[in-house]
């Protein structure tokens, strides 16, 4: 018995010096991977939502306009009636803008757009005859104008994004500073025997500003982060009432603006 008192001791003191050297046997856990200071840059910039965006674009007209109106002047005791019809093409647009984002959904945008269409304008007229009573005779004129207006717009702009595509819809006010050939005088020749007259038609240059709206909507897509392109549809209406300074022929009123549709590219940072 005495002899088993020693190796039991020895066995319990290997025992007892197992034990740590197992227990530091655990893993420690790994170190956390290093990000290079130009990856975390890239992810911050990533990140960053974009708050100021500028474009250009081109539009198209879609539509032609007309206007009509008629007016009377006292001659030989009866009254010359007079019939005038003005005409528009379908304008050209060039479009300036900024803006900023409010939030993901909201934004505000300033912008100009120049437009620039043609004028076309038929002017009849029914003259008394100087002997004949209730026996008038007609006569016609035409002149070839166009017109030009500088339009500035605030919208208030809408958005839903879908990946790289954000649908647009947008509405505001609008100023029109614009400028146009306008009637401003009629000559009527009328000689013996008084069977026909002939009219010829003076016009002037005139300049008005008015007010009005500007409302649409557009699609855009971002190839990368800060440019794309975007197309849109567009109606803009203002009535400008252009007055000679002669003042013999009444105010011409005429609709500056119409529905168009064009494209252009954005920038966005």
């Amino acid at each position: 018995m005495k002899r088993k008192t020693p190796i039991f001791a020895c066995l319990i003191l290997a025992l007892a010096l197992a034990l740590p050297a197992a227990g530091s046997s655990k893993k420690t856990p790994a170190a956390k991977k290093k990000v290079s200071p130009a990856a975390a840059r890239a992810k911050q910039q990533k990140a960053k939502p974009v708050k100021f965006f500028v474009r250009a674009g081109y539009a198209m007209g879609l539509t032609e306009t007309s206007k009509d109106q008629s007016w009377s002047e006292p001659y030989y005791a009866e009254n010359t009636e007079y019939s005038l019809t003005s005409r528009m093409g379908k304008s050209t647009n060039i479009d300036l803008g900024a803006g900023y984002n409010l939030n993901r959904s909201l934004s505000v945008g300033l912008g100009a757009i120049i437009l620039a269409n043609d004028l076309a304008a038929n002017l009849s007229a029914s003259v008394p005859h100087p002997y004949v009573f209730n026996a008038p005779r007609t006569a016609t004129g035409a002149y070839a104008s166009d017109l030009k207006a500088t339009i500035i717009y605030l919208n208030f702009i809408y958005k839903v994004s879908v990946s790289k595509f954000t649908v647009d819809l947008f509405a505001g006010p609008a100023y029109f500073n614009a400028s146009a050939d306008i009637l401003s005088a009629v000559a009527i020749q009328d000689a013996f025997p008084n069977a026909a007259v002939i009219m010829s038609l003076v016009t002037e240059n005139v300049k008005k500003s008015s007010f009005g709206f500007t409302a649409g909507a557009g699609v855009s897509y971002f190839f990368a982060r800060n440019l794309g392109i975007f197309v849109e549809a567009r109606y803009l209406s203002g009535n400008t009432a252009f007055a000679s300074s002669a003042g013999v022929v009444p105010a011409i009123t005429l609709p500056v603006g119409g529905l168009s549709a064009g494209g252009g590219l954005l920038f966005r940072f």
